[in-house]
């Protein structure tokens, strides 16, 4: 039922998005008015040929676009460019896997209004959630500023979701891409649910091994992880710290098993390694009183957050955690989805689950830990 609520809300969402973004031609001056996601009335060019994208989810909102939309961006941040954080973990966000991301002018960030100016930009896509320092960086540089939202709390079937995309194709003028892409995740929702309303599978599961603000490995968890819910797993984690990842410990996964019992984990590829030492480290006291880790159930996921969630990875560990926990509804190839999705959010692009796994370090299979 909650995938179906998600279904209706996605509609409405977008429906009420259209009609904010399409406003009047501003008077045949070559421009027009959308309004962003920080309620800023913004005229960007009616063709726009160089966009400068900041922060995170930027430039993968874009990418969600396809090649002719990466193809415009003229600038990226330091983040993007491969400058800053772990060079190691650059390939943990999948857009950076599907386009060449990495090639594109490091403009710094939004202070860098020098490097951004050169790039001869048209608009600057950029998730940073100040008002006012939004509307400073438009009128220092002289370009268009469009905000989008990246919070992590953001689902892939949320209406804030579908406002972004949205927001992104008026301003590209790719309207017809981002109903496509729109339509595409309520038809793999609907598609989950189907699978759901068929299966008796309820199992009490734990996930682990996320990253969050540089935080991450076994302990790293949420209680809000869209892909259970989908296909109607039980999260054994609290929600907390806004729907993000956030840190617990071993005292708080044995007592989960102890009270509600744990037939699963699943462990984010993003911190596989540390995760495993971990694991393996505390293997035995879990055992003790989580029955998955005494069986052995235990599972890998693909990347769900690095600069900013892959909200497409929501989809695809969800119709893998699906064929896990009930084979016989989720009865279906799971490199295949894996494919399907990737090509739906990655449009002309060569990226596949080989690809991805190769990138990520880690294959959807049972762990041998």
């Amino acid at each position: 039922m909650a995938a179906i609520a998600a279904v209706a809300i996605i509609a409405v969402a977008a429906a009420a998005v259209y009609v904010a973004a399409d406003s009047d031609d501003d008077g045949g001056s070559g421009t027009v008015t959308v309004t962003d996601v920080r309620g800023r009335s913004v005229s960007v060019p009616e063709d726009v040929d160089k966009i400068v994208t900041l922060s995170a989810g930027s430039a993968r909102l874009v990418s969600y676009f396809g090649q002719s939309a990466v193809d415009k961006i003229v600038g990226i941040d330091s983040y993007d460019a491969k400058q800053k954080a772990m060079p190691a973990n650059y390939y943990k966000a999948t857009y950076r896997i599907a386009y060449d991301i990495e090639s594109k002018t490091d403009v710094g960030s939004e202070e860098s209004t020098k490097a951004i100016i050169e790039t001869g930009a048209d608009v600057i896509i950029t998730s940073m959630t100040d008002v006012d320092k939004a509307n400073t960086l438009q009128s220092t540089t002289g370009i268009a500023v469009v905000c989008v939202d990246a919070d992590g709390s953001i689902d892939v079937n949320d209406d804030r979701f579908n406002e972004d995309v949205t927001l992104v194709g008026k301003v590209l003028g790719m309207e017809q891409r981002a109903s496509e892409l729109i339509s595409g995740i309520e038809k793999a929702v609907a598609e989950l649910n189907a699978y759901n309303a068929s299966s008796s599978a309820s199992p009490n599961c734990y996930i682990g091994g996320m990253f969050y603000f540089m935080k991450g490995g076994f302990y790293e968890t949420t209680g809000n992880y869209l892909p259970l819910e989908l296909v109607g797993a039980e999260n054994v984690m609290p929600d907390s710290n806004s729907g993000n990842p956030y840190q617990t410990d071993k005292n708080a996964v044995m007592k989960a098993g102890e009270s509600s019992g744990i037939d699963y984990i699943f462990i984010d590829a993003m911190t596989a390694s540390d995760s495993k030492t971990t694991y393996q480290t505390d293997k035995t006291d879990l055992a003790s009183t989580v029955s998955a880790a005494a069986d052995g159930k235990i599972y890998s996921n693909l990347v769900y957050k690095y600069y900013g969630t892959n909200w497409e990875m929501e989809l695809i560990n969800a119709y893998y955690i699906g064929s896990v926990i009930d084979p016989t509804v989720f009865d279906y190839s799971v490199e295949d989805k894996v494919n399907e999705i990737l090509a739906l959010f990655f449009p002309d692009s060569d990226i596949d689950y080989s690809s991805v796994c190769e990138k990520q370090g880690m294959t959807l299979c049972q762990l041998d830990w």
